[in-house]
């Protein structure tokens, strides 16, 4: 989790039946959302300490891959942010 954001890597596209859909709020993430920035800093940084084959193929293809990736935020910020105005 990063400030309340989830971001699950999902291939075969199963993670909206599998949520609460009432709690959370579901989207895919793309290259340009501000977020993913640091999610490919969170996946570099595994590779470099495992070596994981997963994580070197994600990046290795960032640009299509992150689209194997949902956003998950919890509907609780979404309300917070929109009464403080960042939303």
């Amino acid at each position: 989790m990063t400030g309340g954001l989830a971001f699950v890597h999902d291939p075969h596209d199963r993670l909206p039946t599998r949520t609460q859909a009432s709690d959370v709020e579901l989207s895919r993430a793309a290259v340009e959302d501000h977020d993913t920035s640091e999610l490919h800093r969170l996946i570099t940084r595994h590779f470099e300490l495992t070596k994981s084959p997963i994580a070197e193929a994600i990046l290795a293809d960032w640009p299509e891959k992150i689209g194997e990736f949902y956003k998950v935020t919890p509907r609780a910020l979404l309300a917070l942010k929109k009464a403080e105005g960042v939303a």
